[in-house]
């Protein structure tokens, strides 16, 4: 043991083992701390013009405090030093290590204070409040002052529900006319990587309407409204098309306001009224994984015009109040003349992917998956020609989302048997209208009049597409995958949930093995 002198000038009785458990330790982050500083630096400087706002300032923050902590205790680390030797380290030595750790706290506090959701926090929190006193201003005593007040009014939690997405679409549909007409002179611009992470904001106030339920102030943003108007034109889908599609007044009808469809995810999607286009809300997380992949994803489908991904026509948000709300408008693949007689969502997986579960079900109204598909033994009859095709289609659009780490895609197949067609060739474009179907086993995330597939003795249609390509393998999948594969003792190979890597390798391995036979025959017992 020997006396150990800090540089505050007090006194420790410290073995020399005992100090090197903390000074060791503290070595070894600084120097992994220098190493994550150095990749921080060249991560900005290489990736600046490809991230995204938010990343770029995450990745300054990380910078600034791994510099603090390392300019903050490397006097200490030096002072610890000079005493380690018996040596008496510099008067500036010794201030420099009293004064890092003293300020250390406060420029770490400020390193994340100056971070911008903490003061979006503070701005919606502020926004709630002045949008409720603003509404209890307002003298009209049938105008609700909360949202407590109208559930009161409405009695009906459920229509409520109803009513809310009826403004959250309003806002919408009236955000894309201002905007696509506001920058319609813009879509002939060149293309440059800036215009890939373009954000227009516009605030707008919501008139009363059969959507509109309560007036109000809104804030609208067109993600990248160039690079979608070009998606749009590669897809034959013309502004004016497109603005005309989604007018507002279109939607004013009682079916339409009244049915919506659920996902598992909590969001919401419904169709435009004449079924061209798919209007879904995103989670945050998915609505910024396609605004950073947006520039390679253009890419991919400008390359690869024959692709199967999906085909997004824009991305928006609606804030009202303190919620922020993603839109994403897609074509739909399945809207044809024709009638789709079974529709399957195919992942490879073989763990919970089963639809019909009851007598009751069938193909004709529910959306099959991979364990139906197997029980019913059907098959794509392809040439081999196509099949091969096929396989590369799909292999190449895997493969891309798999080097941009995405998992729990899945093959949207629709089958149109042509020796049962006994139906109107408007049959497809009631079915949804009429029938008691629900909307989201209609619901597809790709190009509008996709051209089908034809079995090799032309008796069947198969309409095949990759949808759901927005899922990262993030922590919470990672975790996911461990809870049900370490706790819940499932087979890590026949949940959905896998890596990237080993996704695609199972995905490909199901279509080639499973789906896209060219001796593959469907069961004519099907009900």
């Amino acid at each position: 043991k020997y006396i150990y002198v800090t540089t505050d000038l007090t006194c420790w009785e410290v073995d020399e083992w005992l100090e090197l458990t903390f000074f060791g330790p503290l070595l070894v982050y600084m120097i992994f701390s220098l190493g994550v500083t150095c990749f921080g630096l060249y991560a900005l400087t290489s990736l600046r013009k490809r991230s995204l706002p938010d990343r770029v300032g995450m990745i300054i923050r990380m910078i600034l405090y791994t510099f603090i902590f390392i300019l903050c205790w490397s006097g200490q680390l030096t002072a610890s030093i000079y005493q380690h030797y018996n040596q008496t380290p510099d008067e500036f030595i010794q201030y420099w290590a009293i004064v890092g750790l003293s300020i250390q706290g406060f420029l770490n506090s400020m390193v994340w204070i100056t971070n911008p959701s903490f003061f979006e926090s503070i701005n919606r929190k502020y926004t709630y409040f002045v949008s409720r006193v603003s509404m209890r201003r307002i003298e009209d005593p049938l105008f609700p002052k909360s949202v407590n007040d109208l559930i009161i009014q409405q009695h009906d939690i459920q229509r409520l529900d109803i009513l809310m997405r009826r403004c959250a679409i309003d806002d919408l549909l009236r955000g894309i006319q201002h905007s696509t007409q506001k920058r319609i002179d813009t879509f002939d611009q060149d293309l440059n990587e800036k215009t890939f992470f373009v954000k227009h904001t516009s605030k707008l106030w919501s008139e009363e309407s059969k959507l509109q339920i309560i007036p109000h102030m809104y804030r609208f943003k067109d993600y990248a409204p160039v690079i979608f108007n070009r998606i749009r034109l590669q897809n034959n889908v013309s502004t004016q098309h497109y603005l005309t599609t989604l007018f507002p007044e279109k939607f004013y009808n009682s079916q339409f306001l009244e049915k919506f469809s659920d996902g598992r995810s909590g969001s919401f999607f419904f169709f435009s009224p004449d079924k061209q286009f798919l209007i879904k809300t995103l989670p945050k997380n998915e609505a910024h994984q396609l605004f950073s992949l947006l520039i390679y994803y253009y890419d991919h489908i400008s390359q690869n015009p024959d692709n199967l991904l999906p085909r997004f026509y824009g991305l928006y948000s609606v804030k009202i109040n303190y919620d922020n709300i993603y839109f994403v408008v897609m074509g739909n693949s399945l809207w044809t003349s024709l009638t789709l007689h079974y529709r399957f969502d195919l992942k490879g997986s073989w763990i919970n992917r089963k639809a019909l579960r009851t007598e009751e079900d069938n193909l004709a109204s529910v959306v099959g998956m991979d364990t139906d598909l197997d029980n019913k033994n059907i098959a794509l009859r392809l040439s081999q020609i196509d099949r091969d095709h096929l396989i590369r289609l799909l292999s190449k659009d895997a493969k891309f989302l798999m080097n941009h780490n995405i998992m729990d895609y899945s093959i949207l197949l629709g089958i149109h048997l042509v020796e049962r067609s006994d139906v109107s060739s408007d049959s497809f474009r009631t079915v949804s209208a009429e029938q008691d179907i629900p909307m989201e086993n209609l619901a597809a995330d790709v190009t509008m009049d996709i051209k089908p597939w034809f079995s090799e003795d032309g008796s069947e249609m198969y309409f095949i597409s990759i949808i759901d390509c927005l899922q990262a393998y993030n922590f919470s999948k990672k975790f996911e995958r461990f809870w049900k594969v370490t706790i819940l003792r499932k087979d890590s190979e026949g949940i959905s949930v896998q890596p990237p890597y080993q996704y695609y390798n199972r995905f490909m391995k199901f279509a080639r093995q499973k789906l896209i036979l060219s001796d593959g025959a469907l069961d004519p017992t099907i009900n």
